[in-house]
Formats: C-alpha cells, sequence, structure tokens
C-alpha cells in the first residue's frame, strides 16, 4: 500500500527537498506558454470549437511532462543513469533512424526528415527524437565523465561510446534528417557541457571543445558581417546565407525576410503595454510559426515591455537558481546534469529570442516551456525534473535570497 501511495505522490508532487522557486518559474512559463499559443492559433479561420481543440491539445503535452517532471525529481540517482546509459544511446539512434524512415518514405515535414507523425494511429501529435538526443549527451557526459569511471580502464575505453554516440546523431541530424539548426544546437550543448567535468583524465577533450566552440564563434562572427564569408556560406548552403543576410537587411524583399520583416513589425507595435491580449496582427497569416518559433513576438506584440518582462524574470530565476546550485553539489555527475540544463536553455533562449528580434539568424528553435510543441517540452521538463532530484539527493540548505 505505501508503494502504491508513494508511486501516486511522485507523479503528483516533487521531491520534498526540492528547489521551490524553480518549480514556480517552470510553472509560470508554462501557464505563459499556454495562454500566448492559444491566443496565437487564433485567427480569421478560428472558431471557438478548434481554439479550445488546441488549447486542449498543448494542455496534454503540459500535463504529460508535468508527470515526467515529477517523476524524474523522485526517481534521480546516479547509479539509475549509469546502469541506463547503453540503453539510452541505442534507443536514440533507433529513434532518430525511425523519424529519417517514416519522412523518407511519407515525405519530409517542415523540411527535414526528423519528424514521426503518430496521427496515423490517431494521436494528433508528432515526435522529434533529435530533441532527445540533447538529453541524452547531457546523461552520458555526466554518467562517463568522473574520475571513478577511469579507475582500473584506458582512458579510450570510457570516452568511446560517448564519442560514438556524439558523432552517430550530429551526422544522422544534419546529414540524413536536414536539421542544421538542431544539430548545431547539440554539438553548442555537448561541447559547453564537456567542459564541466573536473575529470584530468579527459583534459585534453576539454581543451578540443574549448577551441571547438572558438572557432564556432569564430565562423559565426566571419559568416555574419564579412562579405567574404557571406559568399562562402552562399556556396555551402544557400539557406543558411540567405538567414545571415536577413540579419543584416531585415526589410522584406523575399521569403528569407519575410518572417524577420513581420516578427520585428510585431514587436515595435507592442510599445510598452502592447496592443491587448489576443489581438496581434501578426499571427493572422504573416508569421508561419506564430505559436511555436516567433511566440516571443506574438508576447510583445500583445503586451509590450510588460510582455518582456513576463518572460525575462522567470527565466533569469530559473538560471539563477540553477547556477547556484551548480555551483554547491559535491558530485560531478550532479553538477554536469544542472549546467549542462542551463547550457539546453540559455542556447534556445538565445537562438530564439535572438532571431525573432532580428539580433542572429534563425535556427528553428522553440523558446522552451513557451514555444507550442511536445518533444522540446518534455525533454526540457524532463532535465529540469533531473535537476531537482540532484538538488534533492544533494540535501543542500536553501538560502533565504534563492527561496523566496
Amino acid at each position: 500500500m505505501k508503494g502504491i501511495k508513494k508511486a501516486i505522490y511522485s507523479l503528483i508532487f516533487t521531491n520534498d527537498k526540492a528547489e521551490k522557486i524553480i518549480t514556480f518559474c517552470v510553472y509560470f512559463l508554462l501557464c505563459i506558454g499556454i495562454l500566448f499559443t492559444t491566443s496565437a492559433a487564433m485567427n480569421s479561420k478560428t472558431t471557438i470549437f478548434t481554439t479550445l481543440r488546441h488549447f486542449f491539445k498543448q494542455f496534454i503535452v503540459i500535463f504529460i511532462g508535468i508527470i515526467v517532471y515529477h517523476i524524474a525529481s523522485n526517481v534521480y540517482s546516479a547509479e539509475r543513469i549509469s546502469k541506463a546509459k547503453y540503453f539510452l544511446i541505442f534507443i536514440e539512434v533507433i529513434l532518430l533512424m525511425t523519424a529519417y524512415f517514416y519522412c523518407y518514405v511519407n515525405g519530409p515535414i517542415n523540411g527535414s526528415y526528423s519528424w514521426i507523425d503518430l496521427k496515423p494511429l490517431g494521436i494528433p501529435y508528432t515526435i522529434q527524437p533529435s530533441e532527445f538526443a540533447k538529453v541524452v549527451m547531457i546523461l552520458l557526459i555526466s554518467s562517463f565523465f568522473s574520475d571513478k569511471r577511469f579507475k582500473g580502464q584506458h582512458w579510450f575505453d570510457v570516452v568511446f561510446w560517448p564519442l560514438t554516440a556524439f558523432v552517430t546523431y550530429c551526422v544522422i541530424i544534419a546529414f540524413l534528417q536536414k536539421d542544421l539548426g538542431t544539430a548545431m544546437i547539440l554539438v553548442l550543448i555537448t561541447l559547453m557541457t564537456l567542459l564541466i567535468p573536473k575529470c584530468d583524465k579527459i583534459r585534453g577533450f576539454q581543451w578540443l571543445a574549448f577551441f571547438a566552440l572558438f572557432f564556432i564563434g569564430f565562423a559565426y562572427w566571419f559568416f555574419l558581417t564579412q562579405p567574404a564569408g557571406q559568399e562562402l556560406l552562399m556556396k555551402i548552403s544557400p539557406t543558411s546565407a540567405a538567414r545571415f543576410s536577413a540579419v543584416l537587411n531585415p526589410e522584406y524583399h523575399d521569403d528569407a525576410t519575410r518572417e524577420i520583416f513581420y516578427s520585428l513589425l510585431g514587436i515595435s507595435r507592442g510599445k510598452l503595454l502592447g496592443v491587448g491580449f489576443g489581438n496581434s496582427v501578426q499571427k493572422f497569416g504573416y508569421l508561419v510559426s506564430s505559436d511555436a518559433d516567433y511566440i516571443f513576438a506574438v508576447i510583445v506584440e500583445e503586451l509590450g515591455i510588460v510582455g518582456i518582462l513576463l518572460v525575462f524574470i522567470p527565466y533569469t530565476i530559473l538560471f539563477y537558481s540553477l547556477l547556484y546550485y551548480a555551483k554547491r553539489v559535491k558530485k560531478d555527475s550532479g553538477r554536469v546534469i544542472l549546467m549542462g540544463t542551463i547550457f539546453y536553455l540559455f542556447l534556445h533562449f538565445l537562438f530564439n529570442v535572438g532571431g525573432v528580434s532580428g539580433l542572429l539568424p534563425l535556427t528553428g528553435v522553440p523558446l522552451l516551456l513557451i514555444s507550442r510543441g511536445g518533444s522540446a517540452l518534455i525533454s526540457i521538463l524532463f532535465l529540469l525534473g533531473l535537476c531537482q532530484g540532484v538538488i534533492a539527493s544533494e540535501r543542500i540548505p536553501v538560502k533565504k535570497e534563492v527561496s523566496q
């Protein structure tokens, strides 16, 4: 009987020793998300029925994600992750290849081969397994790269599996699924997370990761600001070149700049208090993904600076809380999960808000916890739940300035 009560409790509540301010920020952002994805989906063609259907469709995803969040916070242990690491590697490869073959047979979805459509099964959702690859790489680094893993083993025997998984995922996502945006985020999350473990045996790999990040930053600057870089990028990938060019020339003159033009127009209309909830104009066919990639533009148009604060403040508290505990955990495995989650959240936030506001080239990444979607939402809620499990397992005292 106690086992049943404990199982039910783990579905409804986070761990007793978890950080409540993190849970509050998560719930707050989810509420903002479901309100504005519903608002963004309302246009001249929608009815009360379609609006309610859209609301409940996203509500079901959020409900499942919250359950995953609670379960992860209650069942987390470094030992469980270590036992499941090889299973995670192979199941992710299977999911990625299933998505590729599904789209190869039925045609690409949203221009890539990275989706599994569940509608033939009567389920009105799609799955993007490449989002799960980000979670898997964080967990692999957490599980493999700690000093105790190297005792009695050659360093290559330990590094082989996470390195093989990383290369395999990147090749499948970038070249087979043709999803360069997701592949780039995966590379950045992995390289940044690899810098966290304090293990001397992987110091060489950490230096390689550091120089790779520096090279990526330099290449980004070169392609964005230098004419020679733009010419080179045009030869490599005309689509990517058009996105980089749109940052410097956002005026509407072709399909490459259409979305960013209307996004900036919507943001400019927001001003101090916005045009009012539900009154966005850009969602009426001007922004194709108004409830996903461009949800931030809709929020700012409808609520103005207030909308910016409603997004920025909880995100800032979330970053600060996770970083606060990452500095204080005793084990590398827990620190890697906390910092990996920060990198996951931050990179999505940076590229989404930066792309929507015309500061960075668009990469098609969602604004986590707010944008419409299932795979990314469940992935980040799972990681945040693990973060709560790390915090609870370390029995860290909560400081007043964090918990209030």
